[in-house]
This record gives C-alpha cells, structure tokens and sequence, in this order.
C-alpha cells in the first residue's frame, strides 16, 4: 500500500493508517477478551466489544474520507448477528451504521423494529406466557445486560432471568393456589 500512496495514490493514505493501526493494537492485551472463542484460555482472544465497537467505527471514518464503501450490508448484518450472539442485544452495528449514513439495505427495518412489542406480545399470548413476564424478560436481556462480554455477566443475567420467572409463578400461585403450572 505504502508503493501505491508513495506513486501518487494519495486517497489510499487513510486505508494505511487504519491498517497501521489495526497493526499496532492486535497484541494490546487490555483490547483483548481473556479467552479465546473455544474456551481455551491460551493464546489472545477475540477483540472485546469496546475495540470492535471502535475498530467499525473508524472503518466507517476511514470510508467517508476515501469516499468508497469498504464494508457490504450483508457484511455489516453478519457482524451485528455475530455480535448479538457473543455480547451485544442493542444493535449497535446497525445504529453505527446509520450514523454514518449507511445501513439501507440490512438488517431490521424501521418499522420491523417498531413492531417487535406487538410480536412479543403475539408470541407470549400464543405460548400462553404472560405477556408482561416476555416483556420483562426481553426488557432485560436487551437493555441490562446488552454487553455480556464482562466477566460473570451471563450468570448474572441467568439469575435475573430466574428471578423474574419465580417471581411470575409466585404470583400466578398466590393468585390461584390450585393454578397447574
């Protein structure tokens, strides 16, 4: 790359930097999750969600001043689904994206996102599940516990989790002790 910007490429220079930079902070342990993605702890694992976070971010910088899309749609929508199983239920690749102006064609449309409480709602009445206990449920998971890649995070959201299902059959009970649950 250096050859291309040295023989006049100069729009190249902000993708350099941002290789460069990539460069310097893949061995920076404090960016790094302390395990690897097979659970084994040896050897640095996967970018923490805060260094992913800023690593897209300045992708999309480095895009707007080379004025060039260097990340799909359909690139940004496996990320954020990757994402979403490792740590993140805020969809935050798809809300960066639209910062930066992209984002069009991928992952959940505006008026999908705004029906999600009328499919949850569907969704519990159908499995005959309390609708303000799925509410609750998925309350928080998205919005507690959207960064799960802290340490003991999962087993704190399983307990909260617990909790609030005890917390709903307890009720259910004292309401109607003779209740089948």
């Amino acid at each position: 790359m250096q050859g291309f910007i040295q023989s006049g490429e100069e729009w190249m220079k902000p993708l350099n930097d941002f290789r460069d930079w990539l460069k310097e902070i893949r061995e920076d342990q404090t960016r790094r999750n302390p395990l690897r993605r097979d659970g084994k702890s040896s050897g640095p694992g996967p970018f923490n969600a805060v260094t992913r976070k800023e690593i897209l971010a300045r992708l999309f910088d480095a895009e707007r001043i080379v004025k060039q899309v260097l990340i799909s749609d359909d690139e940004l929508a496996v990320i954020q689904d990757i994402w979403t199983d490792e740590f993140d239920y805020s969809d935050t690749v798809f809300k960066l994206a639209a910062t930066y102006g992209r984002g069009g064609g991928m992952g959940k449309p505006e008026a999908a996102q705004s029906d999600e409480n009328t499919l949850l709602a569907q969704c519990a009445r159908d499995l005959e599940f309390g609708e303000e206990l799925a509410s609750e449920l998925f309350e928080t998971v998205r919005k507690k516990h959207a960064m799960l890649d802290r340490w003991g995070a999962k087993e704190e959201l399983r307990r909260e989790l617990r909790s609030l299902i005890e917390r709903d059959i307890n009720q259910a009970l004292a309401a109607d002790p003779a209740h089948d649950l």
